[in-house]
């Protein structure tokens, strides 16, 4: 039931961000054609799709959710975050036409922006893999940590690129069965890996933060190219 209703009522989610001819970003437009903060997206092929599961969809995987949401409040409370909210989770399937390929990589983003504080959870309702940067998130505070010194005339742009390093980093593939929960900071760079044939990857993601979640996923190419091509 839950993969036809995903099948059904999920939406495409970014694969990519694109750039004009130029290697600018895009942004939107609003409704009189004046630019906007916000960044047009690649929705690929539009296979990667997910679903909010609000009160509305309270009966769709109910028992898995209540398990699983017993142990996101646990963790948090053994974090001592009293202050952090466990948000709705959301339904993620990656879809397939009888002429297409699996879902292709997603590109690397961290979840949660830098005003954001909290943990994504990701829990496998059918087998899948999430390619993670573990412990990536402290090289992402330290990039916004050495950006904010740039912004207020501490150090140059040429101290910011020589404090980042030449370090690069191999994502890691992490492949979680029926029932598995992976953990990570908000702020870790990750990105959906590549499907299996025919194969749905049914997963549920929670966002516990210390707000309500707004969508602030943030690519990491926004960051800055010599960041960026840190991470492979």
């Amino acid at each position: 039931m839950a993969v036809r209703f995903a099948q059904k009522h999920a939406v495409a989610i970014f694969q990519d961000i694109p750039r004009d001819e130029n290697g600018n970003f895009i942004p939107e437009l609003d409704d009189s054609g004046r630019e906007t903060d916000v960044l047009v997206s690649d929705y690929g092929t539009g296979q990667r799709r997910q679903i909010i599961l609000n009160s509305d969809h309270a009966v769709i995987l109910a028992n898995f959710r209540d398990v699983v949401e017993r142990e996101l409040d646990r963790v948090r409370m053994q974090m001592g975050g009293q202050t952090l909210r466990v948000n709705p989770p959301s339904l993620l399937i990656n879809t397939q036409t009888a002429r297409q390929q699996p879902v292709s990589r997603q590109c690397w983003h961290t979840d949660l922006s830098e005003g954001q504080t909290g943990y994504v959870a990701i829990a496998a309702v059918q087998k899948f893999s999430l390619l993670v940067f573990p412990g990536s998130h402290k090289e992402v505070q330290e990039c916004w940590r050495l950006q904010d010194l740039v912004k207020r005339g501490v150090i140059s742009e040429a101290s910011f690129k020589a404090c980042l390093g030449s370090h690069s980093f191999k994502a890691v593939r992490m492949n979680l069965e029926l029932g598995d929960i992976l953990f990570m900071s908000g702020h870790t760079i990750h990105a959906g890996d590549r499907g299996t044939d025919k194969h749905p990857g049914l997963r549920m993601h929670w966002y516990v933060t210390d707000d309500e979640k707004k969508n602030e996923t943030s690519q990491i190419v926004l960051y800055g190219d010599d960041f960026a091509k840190r991470f492979h």
